[in-house]
């Protein structure tokens, strides 16, 4: 059964959840988790020694992970607040698809993202 939780609204209606907690099946408007995709590009939330959340994306989850916590070529605000924890991801088949929900994810409030998450606090 396809659960759609909604977080805020547009001009057209309702936003929908579209993605995954790590580990569970994909809902509406992701890629499923094991799916065959070329190049897939992922949204990604992780949270930093402070306890903040950072959005982002990538089309290679594991190296930003990795320049996230150990190059100078990761976000800036992250460097200062290492080592950084990968919390929840999304997939989709586009750098565009990508952007527009990273840009929607961004716009959540603290708590709407630890709902996302799937947690009460961090």
């Amino acid at each position: 059964m396809d659960r759609t939780v909604v977080f805020g609204t547009t001009n057209r209606g309702p936003i929908p959840l579209k993605g995954t907690n790590i580990g569970r099946t994909a809902t509406r408007g992701s890629i499923p988790l094991g799916s065959t995709m070329t190049n897939p590009w992922y949204v990604y939330i992780v949270k930093a020694n402070d306890n903040s959340l950072y959005t982002g994306i990538t089309n290679n989850l594991a190296e930003r992970i990795n320049k996230h916590n150990f190059s100078n070529k990761g976000a800036k605000y992250l460097r200062g607040r290492r080592p950084v924890e990968l919390v929840y991801t999304e997939t989709y088949n586009t750098q565009t698809e990508a952007r527009k929900r990273e840009s929607v994810i961004k716009s959540f409030t603290r708590t709407n993202k630890l709902l996302l998450i799937g947690q009460n606090k961090l």
